[in-house]
């Protein structure tokens, strides 16, 4: 089976090495690179060593909210529900199948991982989420102390 790939206006005929070459071709690239505008990828350099790369081609203020829910909605649901049917088939004693259910939400986590490092919204909203959060222990500490405090 041959697969056109075509990205950035190239088109060349591939053979496919079966449903993760359709994955990566279909899901990452397409919904990533179409819906918010993020891509990633590994190449080897001349010298062996593996690059990682992680583009945001597009101003991500500017996406439709829509897409944007859909796309990261759906990366977690899916990273979700595969933790889920890993911890089922851990508590049935089914071993074999959840060390596959592993396998698959392993790669759901380095997808969702390799589209975080892409997005600068992401990356920003994450700071922002843990100023909030330091700031809230921060000041429940400081409440405390002053409580006990009081108290001696």
């Amino acid at each position: 089976i041959f697969f056109f790939q075509a990205e950035d206006g190239i088109r060349d005929a591939q053979e496919s090495r079966g449903l993760g070459d359709v994955y990566k071709r279909q899901v990452k690239n397409i919904t990533g690179r179409l819906l918010v505008g993020l891509r990633w990828w590994s190449k080897i350099k001349p010298d062996g060593e593996q690059d990682w790369i992680f583009e945001c081609k597009l101003d991500e203020s500017k996406l439709n909210s829509v897409d944007k829910t859909f796309f990261w909605g759906g990366q977690l649901i899916f990273t979700g529900v595969w933790l889920a049917i890993f911890i089922i088939n851990t508590l049935s004693l089914k071993l074999t199948v959840a060390f596959l259910n592993l396998f698959v939400f392993a790669l759901l986590i380095v997808n969702l991982y390799a589209y975080y490092k892409c997005s600068d919204e992401k990356k920003k909203q994450m700071s922002d989420l843990a100023t909030r959060a330091g700031s809230q222990v921060a000041g429940q500490v400081i409440k405390s102390s002053l409580m006990q405090g009081n108290r001696a």
